[in-house]
């Protein structure tokens, strides 16, 4: 279990870390000056979202100890709404930039070279670290859908809210997965270590 006073902290990490610098970045009623700060700091988010991290994780109760054996749950509720709050507002984004964009779907991302490109690699990016994720689980039994359903699941919400949104709902899948109890003799790989559990 990751400790649970970084899971606490993990929305306001993103707000103050990530989202507020990249949102001031792109507003286009600010000061060219400081679009361009904002910008330099969204540049440098790894360093501010592991400062922030590790300063609120400091103001913010850990119970690690006692979650571990009495509530192995207790970070689900700040992990969901930390999935709703990114994923929805992406969703949304998408929808919305389809409905508005003067353009089709296909000219907007296949018929300019620099957006079809960056398009193509996030979207092939993201459904990678999906059907990884989801193999993970499904070897060692805790996802039963067949691999026809989970692709069209993430062809399906790839084209309603973007790669994003898929992102996000790729990981909360995956976490649901691994907070349910473990069927008997159940095995899950997480990178280079197997963790075992049996009733």
């Amino acid at each position: 279990m990751v400790k649970i006073a970084r899971i606490k902290t993990l929305l306001p990490t993103l707000v103050f870390g990530y989202i507020l610098p990249t949102t001031l970045a792109f507003l286009p009623f600010l000061p060219h000056t400081t679009r361009q700060l904002a910008s330099a700091i969204s540049i440098m988010h790894p360093v501010f979202l592991s400062t922030y991290s590790y300063v609120f994780s400091k103001l913010a109760t850990d119970t690690t100890a006692h979650d571990r054996i009495h509530n192995p749950k207790s970070d689900l509720p700040y992990l969901r709404a930390t999935y709703i709050f990114c994923g929805v507002p992406s969703a949304l984004v998408w929808i919305f930039t389809l409905i508005t964009a003067p353009h089709s779907l296909t000219s907007m991302f296949f018929g300019r070279r620099e957006i079809e490109e960056e398009f193509f690699y996030t979207s092939a990016a993201v459904l990678s670290w999906a059907l990884l994720s989801i193999y993970d689980i499904k070897k060692g039994g805790r996802v039963k859908q067949s691999w026809l359903v989970i692709l069209m699941a993430l062809a399906s919400g790839l084209v309603a809210g973007g790669p994003g949104a898929v992102l996000v709902g790729a990981w909360a899948f995956r976490e649901e997965a691994l907070a349910r109890r473990w069927p008997r003799k159940s095995t899950i790989t997480n990178g280079s270590a197997d963790m075992k559990s049996e009733k």
